[in-house]
């Protein structure tokens, strides 16, 4: 797979946009991580346990984010974890965009802390974006064909 980071410097070629079945789970029944509206970069770590990825703040993990716009784009730095689950071990490689307007960095290589930045624009709706994930087996990595499907969902700010 090309990704952004193979692209050649000066280029203007972005990372294609991936197309997928949305979860039929409703949005009211996703648990939910509520970011704050302050403007500010906000550093969450990401992971795939085996099931589903989870962002993670202060303690808090869920499969979903929520935020409201205020006039400013949400920038989201991203750490990717590696998630034990007995007998296997997870990486996440990359996140892509799912969803038109989702914008991201190439990934960085390690070990810096930040792997990956995500500019979302202070449009109210629902943002999907995937994250490719790295199963380990017997110390090979096999490169998961799907692609794992968090959310963002950005509301107005009312009042």
């Amino acid at each position: 797979m090309e990704n952004a980071s193979q692209v050649a410097p000066g280029s203007t070629k972005f990372p294609p946009i991936r197309n997928k079945v949305v979860p039929s789970t409703p949005l009211a029944e996703i648990p939910v991580i509520q970011l704050p509206a302050d403007g500010l970069p906000v550093t969450l770590d990401v992971s795939y346990n085996g099931d589903k990825v989870l962002f993670g703040l202060d303690g808090d993990t869920a499969p979903a984010l929520a935020w409201k716009a205020g006039g400013y784009a949400l920038i989201i730095n991203f750490v990717f974890l590696e998630d034990e689950v007995a007998p296997e071990k997870w990486r996440i490689e990359e996140m892509v965009a799912v969803t038109p307007g989702v914008w991201f960095s190439a990934v960085s290589p390690s070990p810096t802390p930040i792997n990956q930045t995500l500019c979302i624009p202070p449009i109210p709706g629902t943002y999907h974006i995937g994250a490719e994930v790295t199963r380990l087996v017997n110390d090979d990595r096999v490169l998961e064909t799907d692609i794992k499907d968090p959310v963002i969902v950005v509301t107005p700010i009312v009042g």
